[in-house]
Formats: C-alpha cells, sequence, structure tokens
C-alpha cells in the first residue's frame, strides 16, 4: 500500500498555467510559420514578376535591334520624279534611284521599312515604332503593314507598357557640319542613320531597369545598290 501512494502522488496532471503557457507557445510558433511562409510567399511572387520584367525589357530588345537591323533605304516612288506613277513595281531595286528614303525619326516616333523576319511571313513591311498614351501611364506600340502587295491591314502589337516616356534619337551627318552627332530627328534624308538610340523611363518606385537600346542599322546604300 506504501508503493501503491508513491506511485500515485508522482503522477500528476498539467496545471491550468502550464497548459495555457502551452498553447500561447504553440500560437507564436504557429504564427512565426505562418508570417515566414507569407514572406516566402510574397518573395516568390516579387521574383516572378521581377523575372517576367526582365524578360519583356530583353524581348522588346531583341524585336527593336531584329526589325533596325533589316531597315532598309526604300525610297519612296513620289519621290522619283519618273516613277510617279508606278503604284506597284515588282523590282523593289527599281525605285531606289535617289530621293528621300522611307525613314521618318522623332523623338517619340519612328517609322521605316524592312524585311519581316522569314518565320513570320518574310518581305518588306513598313514599321512604326511609337510611344501611345494610356490611362495609366503610356506603352511603346509596334504597328506594321506591307508593302506594295496591296494590302492595307495594320497589325499592332504593344511591347512594353507601364512607362512615362520614350525617346529616340540618331546619330549620323549634320547638315552643314563635317561631324556627326546625336539628333533628336531624322527625316527626309537619303540614307538611314548610323544610330538609332531608344531609351525608356519608368515611374517613380518602378523597379523595372531600361539599358538604353542602340542599334546600327545594317543595310546601308552601297548593300541596298544605290549609287
Amino acid at each position: 500500500m506504501s508503493f501503491s501512494r508513491s506511485a500515485t502522488g508522482n503522477q500528476r496532471g498539467f496545471t491550468l498555467i502550464e497548459v495555457l503557457v502551452a498553447i500561447t507557445l504553440l500560437g507564436m510558433i504557429g504564427a512565426m510559420l505562418s508570417g515566414g511562409m507569407r514572406l516566402a510567399t510574397q518573395a516568390w511572387e516579387t521574383g516572378s514578376e521581377n523575372s517576367e520584367a526582365v524578360r519583356q525589357i530583353e524581348l522588346t530588345h531583341q524585336v527593336i535591334r531584329r526589325l533596325l537591323s533589316q531597315a532598309y533605304p526604300l525610297v519612296d516612288p513620289a519621290e522619283v520624279p519618273e516613277f510617279t506613277e508606278v503604284s506597284r513595281p515588282t523590282d523593289i531595286s527599281e525605285i531606289n534611284r535617289g530621293g528621300a528614303v522611307e525613314f521618318q525619326g522623332g523623338p517619340q516616333r519612328m517609322t521605316f521599312a524592312g524585311l519581316m523576319p522569314a518565320h513570320l511571313g518574310g518581305g518588306f513591311h513598313r514599321f512604326e515604332l511609337r510611344l501611345v498614351n494610356e490611362g495609366d501611364g503610356a506603352a511603346l506600340v509596334l504597328r506594321w503593314r506591307r508593302v506594295f502587295e496591296g494590302d492595307d491591314e495594320t497589325n499592332e502589337t504593344i511591347l512594353i507598357e507601364r512607362i512615362t516616356g520614350a525617346r529616340f534619337t540618331y546619330f549620323g551627318g549634320v547638315e552643314g557640319d563635317a561631324g556627326p552627332d546625336w539628333q533628336a530627328d531624322w527625316d527626309k534624308r537619303p540614307e538611314l542613320p548610323a544610330l538609332v538610340r531608344l531609351a525608356i523611363d519608368f515611374p517613380d518606385g518602378d523597379r523595372r531597369f531600361w539599358p538604353d537600346l542602340v542599334v546600327a542599322p545594317r543595310i546601308d546604300a552601297r548593300a541596298a545598290g544605290i549609287e
């Protein structure tokens, strides 16, 4: 009987205070784990958004670089007197005999003629890059349509959005000056600019970064057969 009482005396349950302390500790551990999960989820979502933003900027660089590298010093038939009555020449080299090339460049808009990549259908197209204002900012838009095929359909896509500004500048010879320089406009000239630069601004607090894009149109007058 003495042994039984001693065993019973050593077997006591948890007090109310101990139970409350244990519940409090469990609650704190649960809150810490939940907070860690939320931070991990937010970090993952932020990383995904940043990765998508980087991919969009890289893709925009690639598209513009690819199109400008195929820019062609195409001359508008209206600029060449002997071809003012020609609406659809069969040989594109027929109209490249002088006159201003189809390249119009301003600070927020640029149009030029060039070759569409073969995997997108190929052929000569007129391209336009333009800054378009939207409700929550602005966007850089690309438009294109075919040349010499009677197809007036204009296609459009947004390259990059939620921006505050875009600036095109053009490097080449300056009229009346022997040395080339960066210029805000390039219009009605007999050659393409040597370089085209595009800078883009993002809103305050936007973590995206745009490295200045500088492209050299590769098809010059000699490659196109223009003397």
